[in-house]
């Protein structure tokens, strides 16, 4: 299971990462059931001891990784909940990811960990992508002028 966290400013972000079994706080559950229609267990709102909710279910070994999209620069109320629930996730080795950029990375990988199969054609979808950029940089990868180079690794470097 994932569970998925993020304050008021982050909720369109948070739109665009669901698409698997989720448990969420009260209003980042209800956006998502009703704009995504995606099946959400619920529980209560951040202040209200949701995210205390999410880690006790982290705790039981229930949670496969959390998104909490956080605004944190901004002091909240639910702040000490808010901590707990990330040392929750340091202690029990539960990957978190707090902002846009690290969301997608543990999404992808939370992927390619549910749907093995998935991991080779994400890997030939980044060689196609590196070949294409060459392409688009002037580089024959395909014509006489392409030479491979090989490099020798030894032990130590030398």
């Amino acid at each position: 299971m994932l569970a998925l966290v993020a304050h008021d400013e982050k909720k369109d972000d948070l739109l665009a990462l669901a698409r698997l079994h989720l448990l969420a706080t009260a209003h980042a559950g209800s956006l998502l059931a009703e704009e995504l229609d995606l099946p959400v267990e619920r529980f209560r709102s951040g202040p209200e001891g949701g995210d205390i909710q999410i880690g006790a279910r982290i705790v039981q070994g229930d949670v496969d990784a959390v998104v909490f999209l956080r605004v944190p620069l901004t002091a909240r109320p639910d702040e000490p909940d808010i901590q707990a629930l990330l040392k929750v996730c340091d202690v029990h080795g539960v990957p978190v990811a707090t902002n846009l950029a690290s969301a997608e990375i543990l999404l992808l990988d939370y992927a390619v960990i549910a749907n093995p199969a998935s991991e080779d054609a994400y890997r030939t979808d980044l060689a196609t992508a590196a070949v294409q950029e060459l392409v688009d940089e002037g580089v024959d990868v395909n014509g006489a002028g392409y030479q491979k180079e090989t490099v020798e690794v030894t032990p130590g470097g030398e």
